[in-house]
């Protein structure tokens, strides 16, 4: 999703479902309590660096490189080019890494308009605040309001939000079981694609049959409310069961689309979402971070937090949302975000909900550009699908 293959070539050069996991309720509640307490943070002190070691050295270039690169930034990107032409690279990141990286000569590091960046920038300050406090809601530590109007001020801030409903319990129970009834009789076999998500997922198209396209247009007319806070108008794009089987490992936290307010997924678990069973782990705040701002401390909270995959390592800048079947998570396809390692005996199969801003959006976008494209007929029955979930939610 992002043109970061430069960085690592110079480096270089130098399903089951389950029907008994009934673990509700207060037990959710007693083992999420244990594992926010072992993932959060009392509050994160932001008068001084401490907090993120290297950030400030990376302020520092960026802020350097937001004068403009240098001769010998442009030189070492020709070089490059010649020895790797197929590779595209950016200057402004290039100038950056070799800042970082202690490659930039004295003469380069010298500039009368670069301060020393004693203390983080208020836009880093506003960054680490918004982390904490969403991570702090999005592990269940603060009070829950589902009025549309607050769960769209959530998404907008957070990037990510939350909401529990008994009418999507309800509509979650049905759908995993004509899931489970379907997957009996055979019927799921040619919807079922193994090599489309990364790290060892499954994805089940859902066929077009009763009582499937009711309870998926059911869902879709719940959540409408929440999506038009952030997203009015937003357009139904497909629905699948992303499955992660036991034993596989953490996808590792990454970006679904590489601009903010274009597309929004919302996730409904099939069963009880608990510690092992591999959690999705969301880095908030994140929405936004990768639309190519110029800005000197998006460039350091860019490369810092997701590039090097700090805000998933740093407490208080992320979490794992362990939660009951049928509970809603409504998040923008450019927060950061990952499914972590499924050490339980029994599959985490999760259904997905997907849309986008506009018709236009989801053509771009092209979500289902390699669904199958080594299997005409299974493909050809997936897209028959998705169009006819297209029209009866449309």
């Amino acid at each position: 999703f992002r043109p970061l293959g430069w960085r690592l070539t110079i480096l270089r050069d130098m399903v089951e479902f389950s029907s008994n996991l009934v673990v509700r309720g207060a037990v959710i509640a007693g083992i999420a309590a244990v594992f926010v307490l072992m993932h959060s943070d009392a509050g994160i002190d932001t008068s001084t660096w401490d907090f993120a070691p290297g950030l400030r050295e990376k302020m520092i270039c960026a802020d350097l490189c937001s004068k403009g690169p240098s001769k010998q930034d442009e030189k070492f990107a020709e070089n490059f080019k010649e020895r790797h032409p197929d590779q595209n690279i950016d200057l402004s990141q290039l100038c950056i890494w070799r800042c970082v990286e202690g490659e930039k000569s004295q003469n380069e590091l010298e500039h009368p308009d670069v301060g020393t960046h004693d203390q983080p920038p208020p836009r880093i300050k506003e960054y680490v605040a918004t982390a904490q406090e969403c991570s702090r809601f999005g592990s269940g530590l603060t009070a829950e309001d589902t009025t549309p109007e607050s769960v769209g001020a959530r998404l907008s801030k957070c990037g990510v939000t939350h909401v529990n409903l008994p009418e999507s319990s309800e509509a979650a129970d049905k759908i995993s079981k004509a899931m489970f009834k379907l997957k009996n009789k055979g019927k799921l076999k040619d919807y079922t694609e193994l090599k489309h998500i990364r790290a060892g997922r499954e994805e089940i198209w859902l066929p077009f049959e009763p009582p499937l396209g009711d309870l998926v247009k059911r869902l879709a007319v719940l959540v409408s409310p929440y999506l038009e806070q952030y997203m009015p108008g937003a357009v139904f794009d497909h629905v699948s069961v992303i499955v992660a089987p036991p034993g596989v490992e953490s996808q590792g936290l990454h970006s679904d689309f590489s601009a903010s307010g274009k597309h929004l997924e919302v996730h409904v678990p099939l069963v009880d979402i608990i510690a092992g069973l591999g959690p999705t782990v969301f880095c908030p705040g994140t929405h936004g971070s990768l639309d190519g701002s110029a800005d000197p401390a998006e460039r350091a909270i860019d490369w810092y937090f997701l590039d090097e995959k700090n805000c998933g390592t740093i407490p208080g800048f992320s979490y794992a949302r362990l939660a009951p079947a049928g509970a809603i998570t409504i998040y923008d396809a450019n927060v950061y975000h990952g499914g972590s390692a499924n050490n339980g005996t029994v599959p985490r199969p999760v259904l997905q909900l997907s849309f986008g801003a506009s018709l236009e959006d989801i053509d771009a976008r092209n979500y289902l550009r390699s669904v199958f494209k080594e299997d005409p007929q299974r493909r050809l029955g997936v897209l028959e699908a998705v169009s006819a979930y297209r029209k009866a939610l449309g």
